[in-house]
């Protein structure tokens, strides 16, 4: 017996190829460098394949172009790979802080809160100005990530007195894992015996700024 639709089904199935063959623009962002992988805008889990692709080097997180065709997908361009966006900053200009010691202090006012969803790299720079009662003071200045620090750098407190106090200076470029993240810059007293003050003021501000490679 012929089925009336054989030639409508057999039709159907010409066009379901002919779309499978149709190139496709998508967007998606690399989730993993080496090997690549990506997840294309829309779906909910990375590919679980490595696509092909005309361009190197593409970091984590980046912005990517691909093009699915038969069920290929190849990134073409990272258009934006490379380019910084600016993910926040704080600056506090009044309330010096006194009387730090030993004690992991917060810079109260620099405080920056991120959620990325993919691994993220950062660049931060991070300032303040501190002066010691104590000149064999040593000091540390960092950046944390909630109790977890990033960079360090330990210098003594100032350069002379309260008067003449030490301008503190970090910059870096780390990865974010997903997830919410708190940044902020703190100090304390890695030696001597005295007490470590944090200047505050609208020409010596303690600054905490940062930035997303995309």
């Amino acid at each position: 017996m012929v089925n009336l639709f054989d030639p409508v089904l057999g039709q159907i199935e010409k066009l379901w190829a002919r779309v499978d063959r149709v190139p496709v623009v998508r967007w998606a962002t690399v989730t993993q460098s080496s090997p690549l992988r990506v997840i294309l805008d829309g779906d909910t889990d990375a590919m679980p394949f490595t696509p092909a692709s005309v361009v190197r080097d593409i970091t984590v997180g980046s912005r990517v172009v691909c093009v699915e065709q038969n069920r290929r997908v190849i990134v073409v361009d990272a258009p934006r790979a490379g380019l910084i966006a600016r993910a926040g900053s704080a600056t506090a200009t009044a309330g010096d802080q006194t009387g730090i010691t030993s004690t992991v202090t917060e810079i109260t006012g620099t405080s920056i809160d991120l959620v990325v969803t993919v691994p993220a790299t950062i660049v931060f720079h991070a300032s303040a100005t501190t002066s010691s009662s104590d000149l064999a003071d040593v000091v540390s200045f960092t950046v944390r990530d909630g109790a977890t620090s990033l960079m360090e750098r330990r210098a003594g407190a100032n350069a002379n007195t309260v008067s003449s106090p030490r301008h503190q200076h970090l910059t870096g470029e780390v990865t974010l894992t997903p997830g919410s993240h708190r940044l902020y810059v703190a100090v304390r007293r890695v030696a001597g015996a005295g007490t470590v003050t944090v200047h505050k003021n609208t020409l010596n501000p303690a600054q905490l700024i940062v930035d997303r490679i995309v």
